[in-house]
């Protein structure tokens, strides 16, 4: 080992301290940044795992795991695949929780006093959101943080030691982009509830990419991307509140049930006309995208 030379850092791996060679890197790279912030929100909700202490988590998890799958593309080195799988369920334990707390905010949003429906509802959720809790909790305490901390170390450094040249990224947002437009082809023709919940998927992907590898090209329209996502992510949870409420019905007076899904269709139907007024017809943003990436890649049109 070469002790307190460049290019080495001493970390902890289980227990035991050790050194790593890592790649020079003259700046903190934007993942390491993001694998810091999931560290320290690992440790915080052990201690206290709240709303705004889980949100930030699965925010951070997010962003970390897109940022890999894009760079493993480039970069076949085994850890990117680890950590993909490690940080995957623990997304999915704290989803769970994180979706109780969302669902929660859409009832107190759109509760009328009195409202027996709602009051029930929040009794269900609080139940539900101390199971989920409880599932968090053992996802965090098995997060094994010193496997962390080793890849914190490599692979921010990897990802820097790459060709820096934007040409794979563009084709990989041009790829993920043509996913987008066929999905949303489809949730425009049918309203089908599955289709937007794809089409939010890519969204977000076709997003962190962009923002991620492609900042300078993305910054036009960073907002009015974050904007439509925005829209997409409300009428999923107002999807989520209306199945359980039917998946519920029996527990609920019928007329009140009723009351609640003709009041969360109007709100979701608001939203999908602001959709579809920014992403379809001649002004339609996703054309926008499309030319910036068009020299790179070959995308197809949608029919909306």
């Amino acid at each position: 080992m070469n002790h307190g030379q460049p290019g080495y850092r001493r970390i902890s791996l289980g227990g035991l301290m050790t050194e790593v060679e890592i790649p020079d890197s003259p700046a903190v790279h934007p993942l390491e940044k993001r694998m810091r912030q999931v560290g320290r929100l690992v440790r915080n909700s052990l201690q206290s795992p709240n709303e705004e202490t889980i949100h930030d988590l699965r925010v951070a998890l997010r962003r970390c795991r897109s940022f890999a799958a894009g760079i493993e593309r480039l970069d076949p080195h085994k850890s990117w695949k680890k950590m993909l799988r490690q940080s995957g369920k623990l997304a999915r334990a704290v989803g769970c929780l994180r979706d109780t707390h969302v669902l929660q905010i859409w009832i107190d949003r759109l509760r009328r006093d009195p409202d027996p429906l709602a009051d029930q509802l929040t009794g269900i959720l609080s139940a539900d959101e101390e199971n989920h809790r409880r599932k968090s909790l053992q996802a965090l305490s098995r997060f094994d943080l010193d496997n962390w901390e080793f890849w914190k170390c490599i692979l921010p450094r990897r990802a820097a030691s790459l060709d820096p040249s934007a040409t794979p990224f563009i084709l990989l947002a041009g790829e993920t982009l043509d996913e987008f437009l066929s999905h949303h082809s489809g949730a425009v023709r049918t309203n089908d509830r599955f289709e937007w919940h794809t089409l939010r998927i890519i969204l977000k992907r076709f997003r962190y990419i962009t923002e991620d590898f492609l900042t300078e090209l993305a910054s036009p329209w960073k907002e009015s991307l974050s904007r439509i996502q925005d829209l997409l992510g409300e009428i999923h949870d107002l999807d989520m509140l209306e199945d359980r409420i039917r998946a519920l019905g029996g527990l609920f007076e019928r007329a009140e049930r009723d009351a609640w899904i003709i009041m969360i269709d109007a709100d979701r139907e608001s939203r999908r006309r602001m959709y579809l007024n920014s992403m379809t017809g001649p002004k339609a943003l996703w054309k926008t995208w499309k030319k910036a990436l068009r020299p790179h890649g070959s995308m197809g049109k949608p029919s909306s």
